[in-house]
């Protein structure tokens, strides 16, 4: 699912829950520089085998809510970039992220400062968050 919707710059809304992602493996700039993006469904894929989400939702500035709750991350290893300049986003609930893999975390939360609340699941978490991700220092990931 490589560059799906990369540079989808006139798409507002996206109803992904039908998608079957079960034997994906790369979801690296699926929603890339979709700046008219205002919804997202994708509360529904199936992420047990993905091993690159860099550069996922970059630069969805215009996305103000997003529910990853469903998400299992637990292989993967490349989160480089991920919510990078998703600037409209206000909240991030990432308490289901098993980050024990991931070894790029670069830029993770960059250009992301209209956050007012984020959530990792454990103590672990929130400080792999918390540091090295380029995260505006204007809010802190705490345990959900």
């Amino acid at each position: 699912m490589y560059f799906m919707f990369g540079n989808c710059k006139t798409i507002k809304e996206l109803n992904l829950s039908n998608f079957d992602t079960s034997n994906v493996t790369n979801m690296s700039f699926m929603f890339f520089n979709c700046i008219s993006l205002i919804k997202l469904n994708i509360t529904s894929f199936d992420t047990s085998n993905v091993t690159n989400m860099s550069y996922m939702l970059y630069n969805c500035n215009t996305l103000e809510k997003l529910d990853l709750s469903s998400f299992n991350t637990s292989k993967v290893t490349n989160m480089h970039a991920m919510f990078y300049s998703s600037s409209a986003l206000t909240s991030l609930d990432l308490s289901s992220f098993d980050i024990s893999n991931v070894t790029d975390k670069k830029d993770m939360f960059g250009s992301t400062s209209n956050i007012k609340k984020a959530y990792a699941k454990d103590e672990e978490s929130a400080n792999f968050f918390n540091n090295g991700t380029n995260k505006p220092s204007s809010y802190e990931f705490v345990v959900k």
